[in-house]
């Protein structure tokens, strides 16, 4: 008999163990899929915010909101100091700062298209 009860309790504590794993686990699904999709509601305020022009693309960029950007940001921040190392040796009507500035100027609006084309994409989903 005390064989018996023992045996009826391991069951009891195998089906609470059961119950309770699985709504931990319906819990942490929940969970994740809740932080799934804060970032597409942020990514799609920052696509707005770019659109009406309250953000502009580097904003955005540094945000790290916007993804296949990174890029394109880390080069720019290198020219950015290229361009300030320059303009301590040289006048800004030098040609290696025109040169720099021009190069800033390009990666600037290869930021500004890639999130352009980005935030269309965002925005549709």
């Amino acid at each position: 008999m005390q064989n018996y009860s023992q045996v009826q309790k391991l069951r009891w504590l195998v089906i609470a163990g059961v119950f309770l794993f699985s709504i931990g686990l319906t819990g942490f699904i929940a969970y994740t899929l809740g932080k799934a999709n804060v970032p597409r509601v942020q990514q799609q305020q920052a696509c707005r915010k770019f659109n009406r022009g309250k953000f502009k693309a580097v904003d955005v960029a540094s945000a790290g909101l916007i993804p296949g950007v990174k890029d394109v940001l880390a080069e720019l921040e290198k020219v950015q100091i290229e361009l300030v190392k320059t303009r301590t040796r040289f006048t800004d009507q030098a040609p290696p700062v025109i040169n720099v500035k021009n190069q800033e100027a390009a990666l600037n609006s290869l930021l500004e298209q890639r999130i352009k084309g980005i935030c269309q994409v965002i925005q549709e989903i």
